[in-house]
């Protein structure tokens, strides 16, 4: 009676078209109260967080279909009920890191979504503790800005707006990616984001990195948690690709490296394939795939691979004598496709004719290369192009 009750005065507020709510505070019971099974609150202290948050899900999922909510308390099973955030760090560099070791923690404990107050919640951060803070956090599950004081980007120069609306934007190109991890999510249990240790269990040196993350299993992001830009990064067995600079680097290693503020270390795995959809927005609008990266493996491991969402299957197939086929099977729309650490091809050719080789392929329909960069870019309308080294 007690669970409809309150589910009742929610109820009402869900009617005037609200979408969910933040639980705050609310899981908090007296340790000497009595519940109707006869337990104390100090019994149910962690029980009662569950229960709080489930009720509050399930409300808003009869009244619109989907639950979500925004908790900060949880206990076994609280995964079910997302998404769950780090609770109130300050504006400091220290607070900043400790949500990605927390939130890794908990990534651990079974929960697929998480996500942290953008620039901490007590405090006011400095522009640039502001922009690495919101380059995590846009890189993050989910995503929002919060805090004590404002945090509207703008309000902290005009260099923070940019660099935050650039990384919205990257954000909002990986929503098919995140979709995919989300979708996975529900039916492996593994979350979006990942300790190192979770992917590359079998390499001792995983085991102590606690302040990167894999964003599904083919983006590695580094956030920069120093104030001078400096850090030590850990690359996991295998090859990688900057995404910033394209330049591949073996794995295995520990490397320092000074990080402009614009950018926050991000690697791709080799062998990878990943769609990157033209920004809109809002989540609601429906993806047009722009560009489709494909990262090339270097060894005989990872000669085939695809991505597949929603009735699209994109894929890149290395054979034997030096030839790779990329395929975008289902696609309804005509993406750039560019294809990372490849020598310079001989010809691409499609199903019935070559292309022609041509200065800048987002300009006219054909392929280049760049030598500098040695990336194969390809526009043409076709979905199956075959390339010939």
């Amino acid at each position: 009676e007690a669970i409809e009750w309150y589910k009742e005065k929610h109820r009402f507020l869900l009617t005037m078209g609200v979408d969910s709510f933040k639980t705050d505070f609310g899981e908090a019971v007296p340790e000497d109260a009595i519940f109707y099974n006869g337990k104390s609150g100090k019994e149910m202290h962690n029980t009662y967080a569950l229960l709080y948050n489930k009720t509050v899900w399930e409300v808003i999922k009869e009244a619109n279909g989907k639950g979500i909510i925004w908790h900060r308390s949880a206990f076994t099973g609280s995964q079910q009920y997302p998404v769950c955030w780090s609770g109130d760090p300050s504006s400091k560099w220290a607070d900043m890191a400790a949500t990605v070791r927390g939130g890794l923690s908990l990534s651990l404990s079974g929960f697929a979504f998480w996500s942290h107050d953008i620039g901490g919640y007590h405090g006011t951060p400095t522009q640039e503790l502001f922009i690495r803070w919101a380059q995590y956090g846009l890189l993050s599950s989910c995503a929002r800005i919060h805090g004590y004081t404002p945090r509207d980007p703008w309000l902290f120069g005009d260099e923070a707006e940019k660099i935050f609306r650039d990384f919205a934007e990257l954000r909002y190109s990986l929503i098919p990616y995140l979709w995919l991890y989300a979708n996975e999510s529900v039916t492996t249990g593994l979350p979006i984001m990942r300790p190192l240790v979770l992917e590359y269990q079998d390499d001792y040196a995983s085991r102590w990195i606690d302040t990167q993350y894999l964003l599904g299993e083919n983006i590695m992001v580094a956030p920069v948690l120093e104030e001078d830009g400096f850090q030590e990064i850990y690359l996991p067995p295998g090859d990688w690709y900057d995404f910033w600079t394209k330049r591949r680097v073996h794995g295995g290693v520990i490397f320092s490296q000074e990080t402009p503020l614009v950018i926050v270390p991000v690697y791709m795995r080799a062998g990878s394939i990943l769609p990157f959809a033209k920004p809109t927005q809002s989540v609601e609008d429906m993806w047009e795939y722009d560009v489709v990266r494909c990262f090339a493996p270097t060894s005989e491991h990872d000669q085939f691979s695809s991505f597949e969402l929603d009735g699209v299957s994109f894929s890149q197939q290395f054979e034997q004598g030096g030839k790779l086929t990329v395929k975008a099977d289902g696609c309804s729309c005509f993406p750039t496709w560019e294809i990372w650490g490849v020598p310079e091809p001989i010809s691409v050719e499609t199903t019935d004719a070559k292309l022609q080789r041509v200065n800048n392929c987002l300009l006219a329909q054909g392929w280049s290369w760049d030598a500098r960069e040695k990336v194969l870019r390809i526009k043409a309308m076709h979905h199956v192009f075959r390339v010939i080294f």
